[in-house]
């Protein structure tokens, strides 16, 4: 029970915090910043060693400008040490929840949670939920990659938090039949899972499921996939921003706004070439959880690619908004000419042409590009026009594209799907 009053506990402070105007949100995250950094220097030996090779000593990062002489950390980097020499001495590996990060950038990363910081994560998604008509009697439904597993919470037999996770590697009519029998309140569900399972459910009854709340994470979703849910779903789709080293990053509101960032929490930097971005200007998200302590990440580079808002949200939290996430660093297609184009346009694009299902789109040279098809109803040779007309814009005239009709796109070994790939280092 000591570790449900934690729960509780975080989640009224975070309830409250939200509300706070952005001087007074800073000042939350200088005195955590301030906690954690002596406790990451005193207890975890990496980060000694990182601050002692920098010449940093705790005691000079006092607020958001100091933290940038710590040198950003990779997920490369921590991957070459022994686990416990980046968690913290003195806790109890056997109590931490160990899961893996899904290596959609080819380097998996094992991570430690702490009881504590297991819960704190857990009261961060539900101030989410709660600000988008949540209920805790809601019925919740996942489809995702990898459904959670575990035996049901005590107070689930009360109707409180009732949760099903449907495996997104059952076949597509019976994953259909379990949502249908379920009919949530609630449906979490991986935008690229989504497009596995679209077409059936038109052919089926695209109107059955009827959830009063629908929320997507684990993909970019692309302006096109949102529109296509809403009208199967029939309620605005809500988009997440989570990561297993942090838990959930941002989220949006009712007012769709763009994502509000968990600054309360974390510390979240946009890098373009060693600089803060300004509003507006794309940059690399480099993230420091202030509420880690059993594995600790500070400045980490995440391999996120993101836009700051230049607005506040009209719902009135103070807490700042990302514009939009773009992808990940590989999703960038660098392009002969020196320009750097984000996977955005490309997704929307081939999501927004009718008889595309699904696509992968691979660049394997500055101007050369594969487009590996899932075909549906109205699919023939103007799809393949308008999609070598709308990349040629994109892209440029001199591109080379190559377009192949496959029956299904294979998640990565991380068990994503991922729609926009670049080889080009």
């Amino acid at each position: 029970m000591l570790m449900y009053s934690y729960s509780l506990y975080y989640l009224i402070r975070l309830m409250r915090s939200q509300w706070l105007i952005p001087s007074e949100i800073e000042e939350i995250q200088r005195k955590k910043l301030r906690a954690l950094v002596r406790h990451a220097y005193e207890k975890v030996d990496y980060y000694r060693e990182l601050f002692d090779s920098a010449r940093v000593k705790p005691e000079e990062i006092n607020d958001l400008h100091d933290l940038t002489r710590i040198p950003i950390t990779t997920k490369r980097q921590l991957q070459a040490v022994p686990i416990e020499k980046v968690t913290a001495r003195g806790i109890q590996l056997d109590e931490c929840m160990k899961v893996r990060t899904s290596g959609s950038t080819g380097i998996p990363l094992d991570i430690l949670i702490g009881p504590k910081d297991l819960r704190f994560r857990g009261a961060v998604i539900m101030r989410a939920l709660f600000a988008n008509g949540y209920r805790l009697t809601d019925r919740e439904v996942s489809l995702a990659d990898f459904p959670k597993k575990g035996s049901p919470h005590w107070y689930q037999s009360f109707g409180i938090r009732r949760q099903k996770n449907i495996s997104a590697f059952l076949g597509i009519e019976e994953q259909i039949k379990e949502l249908q029998g379920e009919n949530p309140d609630l449906l979490i569900i991986n935008p690229s899972r989504f497009e596995v399972i679209e077409e059936k459910l038109r052919e089926t009854d695209p109107h059955a499921i009827r959830p009063r709340i629908v929320m997507t994470g684990g993909n970019v979703l692309a302006r096109e996939s949102r529109r296509r849910m809403e009208a199967i779903f029939g309620v605005p789709v809500i988009d997440l921003y989570s990561s297993w080293e942090f838990g959930n990053i941002a989220w949006e509101c009712s007012h769709r706004a763009g994502y509000h960032m968990n600054t309360d929490s974390l510390v979240i930097e946009l890098i373009h070439e060693g600089r803060r971005v300004s509003p507006g200007e794309r940059g690399e998200l480099i993230i420091t959880g202030l509420d880690a302590y059993a594995m600790p990440f500070i400045r980490y580079q995440i391999g996120d690619i993101g836009l700051l808002s230049d607005h506040g949200c009209p719902c009135g939290r103070g807490l700042p908004l990302l514009e939009r996430i773009e992808g990940r660093n590989n999703d960038l297609i660098r392009l002969a000419d020196g320009r750097v184009v984000s996977s955005y346009p490309i997704t929307n694009l081939l999501r927004s042409i009718p008889g595309i299902l699904q696509f992968r789109f691979v660049q394997e040279g500055l101007r050369e590009f594969k487009v590996d098809l899932v075909t549906g109803k109205g699919f023939g040779r103007e799809t393949i026009e308008k999609a070598e007309k709308g990349l040629g814009e994109i892209l440029g005239p001199d591109i080379i594209l190559q377009f192949r009709m496959v029956n299904e796109i294979p998640p990565d070994p991380s068990g994503k799907i991922r729609s926009v790939l670049s080889r080009v280092e």
